[in-house]
């Protein structure tokens, strides 16, 4: 685990509500999706795509919200439809080398590690997909940004 401040960005996003159980519909499609839409609209993906939590607690059943972003660069000038900041936050992150049916296990580390330091989370968590490999997960590189008091 790592404590980082994390930088605003500005993100050209979709936003989707889901649960845990139904999250695996959007991977893939709605990313590519996403920054096709961003491309044609003449913004430039500046990063990887980061996936923005809003309402998630863990519990498979719940609805929550979920910004499926893409870092861009917005020129002077531009619209800014579909555009956001991400605002700054303090985080506790760790880096998942592997499947994302891993992701669960990674986060109760992470949360394990928050509490035994007596660090309480807040609530905001995003998750940066660094590298996507559909074909070998065991190529992916997923960061972990937990939200921090």
């Amino acid at each position: 685990m790592e404590i980082k401040a994390i930088k605003p960005v500005t993100v050209y996003f979709k936003q989707v509500e889901t649960t845990l159980k139904e999250i695996g519909k959007y991977v893939g499609n709605t990313p590519a999706m996403v920054a096709e839409e961003a491309a044609k609209k003449g913004y430039k993906i500046s990063g990887p795509q980061i996936w923005n939590y809003i309402g998630a607690d863990g519990n498979p059943d719940t609805k929550f919200t979920i910004d499926i972003c893409f870092p861009v660069e917005v020129s002077e000038g531009s619209e800014n439809i579909g555009i956001k900041v991400l605002d700054e936050f303090k985080a506790a992150c760790s880096i998942l080398k592997g499947p994302w049916n891993e992701l669960g296990n990674a986060y109760k580390l992470l949360m394990d590690e928050l509490s035994e330091k007596g660090i309480q989370p807040s609530t905001i968590c995003r998750e940066i997909y660094h590298l996507c490999d559909f074909n070998d997960q065991q190529n992916c590189i997923t960061e972990i940004q937990m939200g921090i008091q």
